[in-house]
């Protein structure tokens, strides 16, 4: 009955209906809502607010399937009460009653029954209700903001928050699903407000620290900061010092989240970047817009470096990610060495000693093996790096040199001359290391060693290479052979090969 009474709408010229498929929309929600808001009365809104609340409402019975077995749920004619369409379609209607609310001129303060709504939604909402929500949630949250992050920042308040349902995948298809997608797609159009990016930036930081481990989908919590933060491409309109400003209030809140953050968007050369969702129907621009310069990235680099510096503290693991980034720290370089070699003498443990000793490895190896690149640090910073990383070099003789006879091996010193050049130089240097180790310490020394290296056959061939004498190398052998350690059982195969 419906339909024959809207059919003469159908390719009329300018016509307030459309009709794609067996679906019927209006044309223009919001020239709709200025045309009729002022026919809407109390009971118009009582009875919408009881639909949306019903249809929104409803639990999505997929959240009932085993993840793996979500995909076929239409297969299987599981379906949720209410389409998609009818629930979008309710959604746009609260967000037209949110921002033109006062185009009801019968019911006073009309638009706050939108906030009243969502609110009702989320409030105590279980995982089953944000599971069931995750599609919707970008039109909640334009239709209320206020309400949609209260509720967020209410969830994360409990123990075990109910919001953390949204992390789980659903595999098994062709491509699976995330529903934390949504969520983050909405919180980044949030971002776009200067208002609001405080308390957005709050609540993914907080939603970063509850993700772990992290799923392998790359749209996470915390890459949703790096888009909002990145200095090159920020995505909200706020400037830089008002995001410099919200990330010291991260700072405080979530630390972690924080480092991770800064790291993240410290420039880099080759860096990639996409663009962050926009709302759809709320404008968040400001009247003047600040213009991304060379100057404006490089007082943000600099910015960002010294809250990287003073937050590293004796954080071995944050020293480790430092390294990895140290090329790009701005605008003096020398100031994170300084700071390391200050570091240095108060960290007392020797797995940590060993930890850093290990990276800082890497580093001098990774920069001096191509000297010439853009990219790699000048001598005379390595030479510093270098003289921190003697100063941590473990006492034990036997455990500073365990690692040449690893798999993989880094030297800090390596030949530039290809990596035929650095594998010469690296046999000779084992050679050296066996045969002092065995005129010192003798077979027991060997014995040691190869305790402390998980390949140890590399210890039989540097000796066999080293030139040691018949009568030594049987030694070496016996006492290898005979051993109910796989370790120096290794060092007899390296011989014996």
């Amino acid at each position: 009955e419906a339909a024959a009474a809207l059919a003469r709408y159908v390719g009329e010229f300018d016509s307030p209906l459309r009709k794609v498929g067996k679906t019927w929309r209006v044309a223009s929600p919001p020239d709709a809502w200025l045309l009729l808001g002022s026919y809407v009365t109390a009971a118009d809104i009582d009875r919408f607010e009881a639909a949306a609340h019903e249809i929104l409402g409803s639990t999505d019975p997929r959240y009932d399937m085993e993840p793996d077995d979500r995909w076929m749920a239409s297969v299987r004619g599981i379906r949720p009460v209410y389409s998609g369409l009818l629930r979008h379609g309710v959604g746009e209607v609260l967000i037209l009653l949110a921002l033109w609310g006062d185009k009801i001129r019968m019911v006073p303060s009309a638009h706050r029954r939108a906030d009243a709504i969502v609110s009702k939604l989320l409030r105590g909402a279980d995982q089953r209700r944000w599971w069931s929500l995750s599609r919707d949630f970008r039109l909640l949250a334009e239709a209320s903001p206020n309400a949609f992050l209260t509720a967020i920042e209410d969830s994360l308040d409990q123990n075990d928050p109910p919001i953390r349902s949204l992390f789980g995948s659903d595999e098994g298809g062709v491509f699976g699903t995330e529903h934390l997608s949504d969520l983050l797609w909405a919180l980044e159009s949030l971002a776009w407000s200067p208002e609001l990016l405080a308390r957005v930036s709050l609540v993914l930081a907080r939603l970063d620290a509850i993700d772990s481990p992290p799923g392998r989908f790359a749209n996470r919590p915390g890459n949703s900061l790096r888009h909002i933060f990145l200095l090159w491409l920020p995505q909200t309109h706020a400037p830089l010092e008002q995001r410099l400003r919200v990330l010291d209030l991260i700072r405080k809140r979530e630390n972690d989240a924080a480092w991770k953050l800064m790291l993240a968007v410290l420039p880099q050369a080759h860096d990639t970047s996409d663009h962050a969702p926009t709302p759809r129907w709320r404008d968040f621009t400001v009247d003047k817009s600040e213009v991304v310069t060379w100057p404006l990235i490089a007082r943000g680099a600099a910015a960002i470096s010294e809250r990287i510096l003073s937050d590293v503290g004796l954080h071995v693991p944050r020293w480790l990610a430092l390294f990895d980034r140290l090329v790009d720290i701005a605008p003096d370089r020398n100031a994170a060495i300084d700071l390391l070699k200050r570091a240095e003498p108060q960290i007392k443990s020797e797995t940590d000693r060993s930890r850093l000793w290990e990276g800082l490895r890497k580093v001098l190896h990774h920069h001096r093996q191509f000297p010439d690149a853009d990219w790699s640090l000048p001598p005379d910073e390595l030479d510093r790096l270098e003289t921190v990383y003697d100063r941590l070099a473990p006492s034990d003789p036997f455990e500073r040199v365990a690692w040449l006879f690893e798999q993989s091996v880094s030297l800090p010193n390596p030949s530039h001359e290809g990596w035929q050049a650095e594998e010469r130089q690296l046999d000779e240097t084992r050679r050296q290391t066996a045969r002092t180790i065995f005129s010192a310490y003798g077979v027991d020394g060997i014995l040691k060693l190869a305790r402390l290296v998980s390949t140890a056959g590399y210890i039989g061939r540097a000796l066999f290479e080293a030139g040691l004498g018949k009568a030594d190398l049987d030694k070496v052998l016996e006492a290898c052979v005979r051993s109910d350690n796989p370790h120096e059982r290794d060092v007899a195969h390296g011989l014996i090969i």
